[in-house]
Protein backbone atom coordinates (compact mmCIF):
# COMPACT_ATOMS: atom_id res chain seq x y z
CA UNK A 1 0.00 0.00 0.00
CA UNK A 2 1.21 3.43 -0.97
CA UNK A 3 1.73 5.85 1.71
CA UNK A 4 -0.94 8.25 -0.17
CA UNK A 5 -3.03 5.56 -0.13
CA UNK A 6 -2.60 4.74 3.54
CA UNK A 7 -2.75 8.22 4.89
CA UNK A 8 -6.15 8.92 2.72
CA UNK A 9 -7.77 5.87 4.27
CA UNK A 10 -6.41 6.80 7.96
CA UNK A 11 -8.18 10.19 7.44
CA UNK A 12 -11.22 9.90 5.60
CA UNK A 13 -13.96 7.61 6.71
CA UNK A 14 -15.36 7.17 3.33
CA UNK A 15 -12.23 6.43 1.62
CA UNK A 16 -11.53 3.84 4.62
CA UNK A 17 -14.56 2.02 3.83
CA UNK A 18 -14.16 1.94 -0.16
CA UNK A 19 -10.62 0.49 0.63
CA UNK A 20 -12.44 -2.25 3.32
CA UNK A 21 -14.86 -3.09 0.73
CA UNK A 22 -12.39 -3.24 -2.34
CA UNK A 23 -10.82 -5.59 -0.13
CA UNK A 24 -13.68 -7.42 0.78
CA UNK A 25 -14.50 -8.26 -3.18
CA UNK A 26 -11.57 -10.35 -3.75
CA UNK A 27 -13.58 -13.06 -1.47
CA UNK A 28 -16.07 -12.59 -4.99
CA UNK A 29 -16.69 -15.69 -7.21
CA UNK A 30 -18.59 -14.98 -10.40
CA UNK A 31 -19.39 -16.50 -13.27
CA UNK A 32 -22.35 -16.47 -16.06
CA UNK A 33 -25.01 -18.07 -16.91
CA UNK A 34 -27.71 -17.58 -20.04
CA UNK A 35 -30.84 -18.47 -18.51
CA UNK A 36 -32.91 -17.69 -21.82
CA UNK A 37 -32.71 -18.03 -25.61
CA UNK A 38 -35.39 -15.34 -25.77
CA UNK A 39 -35.81 -11.73 -26.52
CA UNK A 40 -38.18 -9.01 -26.56
CA UNK A 41 -36.40 -7.18 -28.27
CA UNK A 42 -34.22 -6.66 -31.57
CA UNK A 43 -30.82 -4.60 -30.59
CA UNK A 44 -28.55 -3.89 -33.29
CA UNK A 45 -25.64 -5.43 -33.33
CA UNK A 46 -26.80 -7.66 -30.72
CA UNK A 47 -24.23 -9.78 -28.82
CA UNK A 48 -25.82 -13.02 -28.72
CA UNK A 49 -27.65 -13.30 -32.00
CA UNK A 50 -26.40 -12.92 -35.45
CA UNK A 51 -27.12 -10.88 -37.80
CA UNK A 52 -30.06 -13.29 -38.95
CA UNK A 53 -31.31 -13.98 -35.23
CA UNK A 54 -29.23 -16.96 -34.76
CA UNK A 55 -27.03 -18.16 -32.00
CA UNK A 56 -24.75 -20.99 -32.04
CA UNK A 57 -24.63 -21.96 -28.54
CA UNK A 58 -28.31 -22.20 -28.13
CA UNK A 59 -28.62 -25.89 -27.96
CA UNK A 60 -31.92 -27.90 -26.43
CA UNK A 61 -33.96 -26.10 -24.03
CA UNK A 62 -32.98 -27.00 -20.50
CA UNK A 63 -35.58 -27.93 -18.14
CA UNK A 64 -35.83 -26.72 -14.45
CA UNK A 65 -34.34 -29.80 -13.11
CA UNK A 66 -30.87 -29.50 -14.82
CA UNK A 67 -30.86 -25.75 -13.96
CA UNK A 68 -31.28 -26.74 -10.57
CA UNK A 69 -28.32 -29.07 -11.16
CA UNK A 70 -25.86 -26.63 -12.40
CA UNK A 71 -26.92 -23.96 -9.61
CA UNK A 72 -25.88 -26.53 -6.89
CA UNK A 73 -23.24 -27.63 -8.23
CA UNK A 74 -21.65 -23.79 -9.41
CA UNK A 75 -22.64 -22.84 -5.81
CA UNK A 76 -20.75 -25.70 -4.37
CA UNK A 77 -17.73 -24.81 -6.71
CA UNK A 78 -17.74 -21.72 -4.85
CA UNK A 79 -19.43 -19.04 -6.66
CA UNK A 80 -21.54 -16.50 -4.85
CA UNK A 81 -22.21 -14.20 -6.92
CA UNK A 82 -23.90 -15.27 -10.48
CA UNK A 83 -24.54 -13.03 -13.79
CA UNK A 84 -27.75 -14.00 -15.41
CA UNK A 85 -27.54 -13.18 -18.99
CA UNK A 86 -28.37 -15.14 -22.00
CA UNK A 87 -31.13 -12.98 -24.62
CA UNK A 88 -33.63 -11.33 -21.93
CA UNK A 89 -33.27 -13.43 -18.50
CA UNK A 90 -36.97 -11.94 -17.30
CA UNK A 91 -38.88 -14.03 -20.12
CA UNK A 92 -37.39 -17.01 -17.86
CA UNK A 93 -38.72 -16.05 -14.21
CA UNK A 94 -38.97 -19.65 -12.86
CA UNK A 95 -34.84 -19.85 -13.88
CA UNK A 96 -34.36 -16.49 -11.25
CA UNK A 97 -36.25 -17.97 -8.94
CA UNK A 98 -34.79 -21.43 -9.16
CA UNK A 99 -31.36 -19.69 -8.91
CA UNK A 100 -32.74 -17.28 -5.58
CA UNK A 101 -33.00 -20.62 -3.78
CA UNK A 102 -29.07 -21.24 -3.61
CA UNK A 103 -27.66 -17.24 -3.51
CA UNK A 104 -28.95 -14.20 -1.94
CA UNK A 105 -26.64 -11.62 -4.15
CA UNK A 106 -25.90 -11.93 -7.99
CA UNK A 107 -27.32 -9.61 -10.80
CA UNK A 108 -29.64 -9.57 -13.63
CA UNK A 109 -28.74 -8.17 -17.05
CA UNK A 110 -32.12 -7.12 -18.05
CA UNK A 111 -33.80 -4.36 -20.99
CA UNK A 112 -36.53 -3.70 -18.25
CA UNK A 113 -39.57 -4.61 -20.19
CA UNK A 114 -40.71 -7.34 -17.82
CA UNK A 115 -41.01 -7.10 -14.19
CA UNK A 116 -38.55 -9.44 -12.11
CA UNK A 117 -40.02 -10.83 -9.29
CA UNK A 118 -38.86 -7.85 -6.50
CA UNK A 119 -38.48 -10.44 -3.97
CA UNK A 120 -35.55 -11.91 -5.76
CA UNK A 121 -31.97 -10.55 -4.40
CA UNK A 122 -30.72 -9.88 -6.93
CA UNK A 123 -29.21 -6.40 -8.73
CA UNK A 124 -30.78 -5.38 -11.72
CA UNK A 125 -28.74 -3.96 -14.67
CA UNK A 126 -31.36 -2.11 -16.58
CA UNK A 127 -29.76 -1.54 -20.27
CA UNK A 128 -30.83 1.74 -22.08
CA UNK A 129 -29.11 2.57 -25.66
CA UNK A 130 -30.99 6.16 -25.61
CA UNK A 131 -33.67 8.59 -25.36
CA UNK A 132 -36.56 7.12 -26.33
CA UNK A 133 -36.74 7.77 -30.18
CA UNK A 134 -33.06 6.29 -30.67
CA UNK A 135 -34.03 3.10 -28.38
CA UNK A 136 -36.67 2.91 -30.72
CA UNK A 137 -34.55 3.08 -33.79
CA UNK A 138 -31.90 0.76 -32.57
CA UNK A 139 -33.84 -1.73 -30.11
CA UNK A 140 -36.75 -2.34 -32.24
CA UNK A 141 -39.37 -1.45 -29.08
CA UNK A 142 -40.34 1.61 -27.68
CA UNK A 143 -38.98 0.53 -24.40
CA UNK A 144 -37.07 3.85 -22.80
CA UNK A 145 -40.47 5.36 -20.52
CA UNK A 146 -41.57 1.88 -19.65
CA UNK A 147 -37.91 0.58 -18.37
CA UNK A 148 -37.12 4.32 -16.65
CA UNK A 149 -40.55 3.67 -14.72
CA UNK A 150 -40.34 0.04 -13.78
CA UNK A 151 -36.76 1.04 -12.43
CA UNK A 152 -37.60 4.05 -10.93
CA UNK A 153 -40.07 1.59 -8.36
CA UNK A 154 -37.34 -1.26 -7.82
CA UNK A 155 -34.40 -0.47 -5.65
CA UNK A 156 -32.24 -3.13 -7.10
CA UNK A 157 -32.04 -1.04 -10.41
CA UNK A 158 -29.69 0.80 -11.45
CA UNK A 159 -29.64 1.95 -15.45
CA UNK A 160 -26.59 0.84 -17.46
CA UNK A 161 -26.39 3.56 -20.42
CA UNK A 162 -24.36 1.90 -23.25
CA UNK A 163 -22.80 4.97 -25.38
CA UNK A 164 -22.73 3.85 -28.92
CA UNK A 165 -21.63 6.72 -32.16
CA UNK A 166 -25.07 7.56 -32.29
CA UNK A 167 -26.37 8.42 -28.58
CA UNK A 168 -23.64 10.68 -27.45
CA UNK A 169 -25.70 13.63 -27.71
CA UNK A 170 -28.55 12.03 -25.51
CA UNK A 171 -26.78 11.20 -22.28
CA UNK A 172 -27.44 14.08 -21.04
CA UNK A 173 -31.46 13.88 -21.55
CA UNK A 174 -31.16 10.32 -20.01
CA UNK A 175 -29.49 11.35 -16.67
CA UNK A 176 -32.06 14.44 -16.07
CA UNK A 177 -34.81 11.83 -16.87
CA UNK A 178 -32.80 9.78 -14.73
CA UNK A 179 -32.96 12.31 -11.57
CA UNK A 180 -36.00 13.42 -11.98
CA UNK A 181 -37.09 9.79 -11.10
CA UNK A 182 -35.05 9.43 -8.74
CA UNK A 183 -32.73 7.15 -10.73
CA UNK A 184 -28.71 6.49 -10.76
CA UNK A 185 -26.83 5.31 -13.82
CA UNK A 186 -23.56 4.03 -15.07
CA UNK A 187 -21.73 4.00 -18.30
CA UNK A 188 -20.00 1.43 -20.97
CA UNK A 189 -19.35 1.50 -24.54
CA UNK A 190 -20.86 -0.29 -27.24
CA UNK A 191 -18.58 -3.28 -28.33
CA UNK A 192 -19.03 -4.89 -31.74
CA UNK A 193 -19.24 -8.20 -32.42
CA UNK A 194 -17.20 -10.26 -34.82
CA UNK A 195 -20.22 -10.36 -37.16
CA UNK A 196 -21.38 -6.76 -36.45
CA UNK A 197 -17.77 -6.04 -37.45
CA UNK A 198 -17.98 -8.35 -40.60
CA UNK A 199 -20.94 -6.82 -41.69
CA UNK A 200 -19.35 -3.78 -41.60
CA UNK A 201 -16.24 -4.66 -43.55
CA UNK A 202 -18.73 -5.96 -46.35
CA UNK A 203 -20.48 -2.18 -46.81
CA UNK A 204 -23.36 -4.31 -47.50
CA UNK A 205 -26.96 -2.80 -47.81
CA UNK A 206 -29.03 -5.96 -46.76
CA UNK A 207 -31.51 -5.29 -43.84
CA UNK A 208 -30.92 -8.49 -41.55
CA UNK A 209 -32.91 -8.90 -38.37
CA UNK A 210 -30.40 -7.44 -35.76
CA UNK A 211 -28.57 -5.20 -38.17
CA UNK A 212 -30.37 -1.50 -39.24
CA UNK A 213 -27.71 0.18 -40.76
CA UNK A 214 -28.02 0.33 -44.08
CA UNK A 215 -23.89 1.81 -44.75
CA UNK A 216 -20.58 1.19 -43.08
CA UNK A 217 -20.95 4.66 -41.73
CA UNK A 218 -24.32 4.76 -39.94
CA UNK A 219 -23.48 2.83 -37.07
CA UNK A 220 -22.95 2.57 -33.20
CA UNK A 221 -19.08 1.54 -33.74
CA UNK A 222 -17.26 4.16 -31.91
CA UNK A 223 -14.39 6.69 -33.84
CA UNK A 224 -12.05 8.50 -32.06
CA UNK A 225 -14.01 11.77 -32.03
CA UNK A 226 -17.24 10.27 -30.71
CA UNK A 227 -14.73 9.05 -27.69
CA UNK A 228 -13.84 12.52 -27.10
CA UNK A 229 -17.20 13.64 -27.37
CA UNK A 230 -18.38 11.03 -24.55
CA UNK A 231 -15.99 11.99 -22.54
CA UNK A 232 -16.41 15.40 -22.30
CA UNK A 233 -20.88 14.47 -22.05
CA UNK A 234 -20.51 12.33 -19.16
CA UNK A 235 -17.86 14.29 -17.41
CA UNK A 236 -20.36 17.62 -17.59
CA UNK A 237 -22.97 15.02 -16.71
CA UNK A 238 -21.20 13.47 -13.08
CA UNK A 239 -20.50 17.74 -12.35
CA UNK A 240 -24.03 18.21 -12.76
CA UNK A 241 -25.94 15.23 -11.44
CA UNK A 242 -23.26 13.68 -8.79
CA UNK A 243 -26.01 11.47 -7.15
CA UNK A 244 -26.98 10.31 -10.39
CA UNK A 245 -24.39 9.22 -12.51
CA UNK A 246 -22.12 6.49 -10.94
CA UNK A 247 -19.39 6.65 -12.72
CA UNK A 248 -15.99 8.72 -11.77
CA UNK A 249 -14.19 11.49 -14.31
CA UNK A 250 -10.74 9.68 -14.08
CA UNK A 251 -12.31 6.22 -14.98
CA UNK A 252 -14.27 8.37 -18.28
CA UNK A 253 -11.06 9.85 -19.55
CA UNK A 254 -9.93 6.62 -19.40
CA UNK A 255 -12.59 4.52 -20.76
CA UNK A 256 -12.42 6.64 -23.41
CA UNK A 257 -8.66 7.16 -24.30
CA UNK A 258 -6.93 5.90 -27.13
CA UNK A 259 -4.64 4.22 -27.43
CA UNK A 260 -5.48 2.17 -24.94
CA UNK A 261 -5.67 -1.25 -23.27
CA UNK A 262 -9.12 -1.87 -25.59
CA UNK A 263 -6.90 -1.37 -28.67
CA UNK A 264 -3.99 -3.59 -28.15
CA UNK A 265 -2.65 -6.50 -30.78
CA UNK A 266 -4.61 -9.34 -28.82
CA UNK A 267 -6.68 -11.68 -31.39
CA UNK A 268 -10.41 -12.36 -30.86
CA UNK A 269 -10.02 -15.48 -29.60
CA UNK A 270 -7.71 -14.36 -26.36
CA UNK A 271 -8.50 -11.78 -23.79
CA UNK A 272 -6.07 -8.74 -22.56
CA UNK A 273 -4.44 -9.08 -19.63
CA UNK A 274 -6.35 -6.69 -17.89
CA UNK A 275 -9.71 -8.69 -18.49
CA UNK A 276 -10.63 -10.02 -15.13
CA UNK A 277 -13.58 -12.30 -16.26
CA UNK A 278 -10.33 -13.68 -19.11
CA UNK A 279 -8.34 -15.32 -16.52
CA UNK A 280 -9.80 -15.29 -13.17
CA UNK A 281 -9.78 -19.02 -13.31
CA UNK A 282 -12.80 -19.35 -10.93
CA UNK A 283 -14.73 -17.23 -13.26
CA UNK A 284 -16.79 -19.30 -16.20
CA UNK A 285 -19.63 -19.11 -18.82
CA UNK A 286 -22.50 -21.60 -18.57
CA UNK A 287 -24.76 -22.02 -21.60
CA UNK A 288 -28.38 -21.96 -22.13
CA UNK A 289 -27.19 -25.53 -23.13
CA UNK A 290 -25.56 -26.34 -19.92
CA UNK A 291 -22.43 -26.45 -21.47
CA UNK A 292 -19.61 -24.48 -20.55
CA UNK A 293 -17.82 -22.02 -23.19
CA UNK A 294 -14.36 -22.85 -23.62
CA UNK A 295 -12.87 -20.34 -26.18
CA UNK A 296 -13.79 -17.23 -23.65
CA UNK A 297 -14.98 -17.35 -20.21
CA UNK A 298 -16.37 -13.96 -20.27
CA UNK A 299 -20.08 -14.27 -21.45
CA UNK A 300 -19.47 -12.09 -24.31
CA UNK A 301 -17.55 -14.75 -26.66
CA UNK A 302 -18.82 -13.10 -29.32
CA UNK A 303 -17.52 -9.58 -29.23
CA UNK A 304 -14.00 -8.84 -30.39
CA UNK A 305 -11.26 -8.63 -27.25
CA UNK A 306 -9.28 -5.81 -28.96
CA UNK A 307 -12.62 -3.77 -28.98
CA UNK A 308 -14.55 -4.59 -25.82
CA UNK A 309 -15.50 -2.19 -23.50
CA UNK A 310 -18.03 -3.63 -21.54
CA UNK A 311 -18.27 -2.69 -17.84
CA UNK A 312 -16.60 -6.09 -16.86
CA UNK A 313 -13.59 -4.92 -18.75
CA UNK A 314 -13.59 -1.30 -18.06
CA UNK A 315 -13.21 -1.83 -14.35
CA UNK A 316 -10.62 -4.43 -13.89
CA UNK A 317 -8.64 -2.52 -16.79
CA UNK A 318 -8.56 1.08 -14.63
CA UNK A 319 -7.66 -0.52 -11.64
CA UNK A 320 -4.95 -2.61 -12.55
CA UNK A 321 -3.53 -0.24 -15.62
CA UNK A 322 -3.63 2.11 -12.62
CA UNK A 323 -1.96 0.93 -10.04
CA UNK A 324 1.56 3.28 -10.22
CA UNK A 325 -0.83 6.21 -10.01
CA UNK A 326 -1.32 5.51 -6.24
CA UNK A 327 1.81 7.31 -5.43
CA UNK A 328 -0.14 10.78 -5.52
CA UNK A 329 -2.76 11.74 -3.52
CA UNK A 330 -5.12 12.42 -6.02
CA UNK A 331 -4.18 9.27 -7.89
CA UNK A 332 -4.77 7.39 -4.88
CA UNK A 333 -8.85 9.35 -4.36
CA UNK A 334 -9.39 8.28 -8.27
CA UNK A 335 -8.37 4.82 -7.33
CA UNK A 336 -10.79 4.40 -3.91
CA UNK A 337 -13.60 6.52 -5.95
CA UNK A 338 -13.57 4.03 -9.01
CA UNK A 339 -13.76 1.14 -6.30
CA UNK A 340 -16.35 2.72 -4.41
CA UNK A 341 -18.22 2.86 -7.94
CA UNK A 342 -17.60 -0.70 -8.72
CA UNK A 343 -18.90 -2.01 -5.29
CA UNK A 344 -21.91 0.07 -5.75
CA UNK A 345 -22.92 -1.72 -9.13
CA UNK A 346 -22.28 -5.29 -7.52
CA UNK A 347 -23.27 -4.54 -3.87
CA UNK A 348 -25.50 -1.45 -3.49
CA UNK A 349 -28.84 -2.84 -3.68
CA UNK A 350 -27.94 -4.58 -1.07
CA UNK A 351 -25.83 -2.12 0.82
CA UNK A 352 -27.59 0.12 4.09
CA UNK A 353 -25.18 2.71 4.35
Amino acid sequence: MSSALRKIIRENERYRLAYERARDSRNRVTSVYDVSTRCNMLCEGCLFFDRDGKHAGNGSKTDLTAFEQLFASEKKRGVNYPLFGGAEPSLEPEILELAARYWKNGMVHTNGLRKINPELPFRLFVSIWGGQELSQKWRGVDSYAKALQAASDDPRAIINYTVNAQNIEDIHTVVRDCAELGLTITFQVYSPTSDYNSYLSEGLSTNHKFIRSDNPEGNLVMTHSDDKRAADVICEAIDEYPDTVIFTKALTRWTFNRPGVFFDTVISDNGPTECLAANDPNHRHIEYSGQQETKKTCGHGAIECRTCRVYTAIYPGFLRSNMKQIQTRSGAIDFLETHEVFDTLYEGHNRTG
